[in-house]
């Protein structure tokens, strides 16, 4: 289960720009710095700390949950995109229509539900 995840944090793709003025939560320039003090010593591009530029292969089953008002949706949408093609590995995308960064741990009805649905599935 990933939940609003941070999947490449080079953070190239264009459809960021065009969520970034509904995103009420983040800012592209504020995750950018965080992302260079997470990568450390290693480039925002290595798979390492951006997932989305590996091998996805032998990963299972995968579920990633993401908001449409979230600047890392683009992101987990093309991340979905690429288990169709890795051997061994499905990823099914949950989208949060209209949501923000972490919506399904907010007290909202979409929040409740998508936590029931993630503990269903867990189970």
């Amino acid at each position: 289960m990933l939940l609003s995840p941070a999947l490449d944090l080079a953070f190239t793709d264009p459809g960021i720009a065009e969520i970034a003025p509904r995103d009420p939560l983040l800012r592209a320039d504020h995750i950018r710095e965080l992302a260079a003090l997470w990568a450390g010593d290693r480039s925002t591009d290595d798979p390492f700390v951006s997932p989305l530029r590996g091998p996805l292969d032998g990963l299972g089953e995968l579920h990633v949950f993401a908001g449409t008002r979230d600047i890392l949706h683009p992101d987990a949408a093309t991340f979905a995109g690429r288990g169709a093609s890795a051997d061994g590995t499905t990823i099914a995308l949950h989208v949060g229509d209209g949501m923000v960064h972490d919506w399904m741990l907010l007290p909202t009805p979409e929040g409740r539900t998508t936590r029931r649905e993630i503990a269903r599935r867990l189970a």
